[in-house]
């Protein structure tokens, strides 16, 4: 497994919005399909990044095929500094009001839940893609046992 740093964010953040474009939260949060295919890559790069200084983030390799998000058990919580600090300012230069309060929206309701639902010493997989191009082929699969074996 390949562990990602901070020069990774761009082609990695590429990645996932390809994977993620058509989740139906994401559809949510930007809501027009051309806007969505354009702009979803910021947020993505934005979740990279916080996922990097929270927790572990993967890919199979360097050539990014998928890339997962891995938080830990203890203080995946994130603050208001660690969002600044993971380009929070930077979205409000690349995105509408609008598509920042939903996704604000979804990461606050996302984070109760998480809180409400894993108890004790868990860590999880906050966000997992393939490209897709490249999926059914093991990618996913194989950063999931990385994880659990």
């Amino acid at each position: 497994m390949y562990k990602l740093q901070k020069w990774d964010l761009n082609k990695a953040s590429a990645v996932l919005s390809r994977s993620f474009n058509d989740y139906p939260i994401f559809k949510y949060i930007i809501p027009d399909p051309e806007y969505r295919k354009d702009k979803l890559k910021y947020l993505c790069r934005f979740l990279l990044s916080l996922g990097i200084a929270k927790g572990e983030v993967i890919g199979p390799s360097n050539k990014m095929e998928g890339v997962s998000i891995w938080l830990p058990p203890k203080g995946s919580k994130s603050s208001n500094m660690d969002a600044f600090r993971a380009g929070l300012l930077t979205l409000f230069v690349h995105v509408k009001l609008g598509t920042i309060s939903r996704f604000i929206e979804v990461g606050r309701i996302k984070g109760q839940m998480r809180g409400e639902i894993i108890k004790g010493q868990y860590g999880s997989c906050d966000m997992i893609g393939v490209d897709p191009l490249l999926q059914r082929q093991g990618f996913g699969r194989r950063m999931i046992e990385a994880k659990l074996l």
